[in-house]
């Protein structure tokens, strides 16, 4: 992937250099359908970590009890 597609709202355009050292580039603009794609990608990647929070928060506990010690998770609003 060549552009981070959180940042797409913060540019209009999008400088991709080819990295071959022949120094070559192109420039499109930005909300193109492959990046709203790329975006949409994106927000089902975050929302499939968000949805395993409770169950990594319940193993951090069942690992802290066994070990005897206090679990202190942070407190996600």
């Amino acid at each position: 992937m060549p552009f981070s597609p959180s940042l797409i709202k913060y540019h209009s355009h999008l400088l991709t250099l080819k990295g071959d050292a022949s120094g070559s580039w192109t420039e499109q603009q930005v909300g193109t359908e492959e990046q709203n794609l790329s975006m949409d990608k994106e927000i089902a990647a975050i929302e499939a970590k968000l949805a395993e929070v409770k169950d990594w928060e319940a193993r951090v506990k069942e690992i802290a009890a066994a070990l005897g010690v206090s679990a202190k998770l942070p407190k996600l609003d």
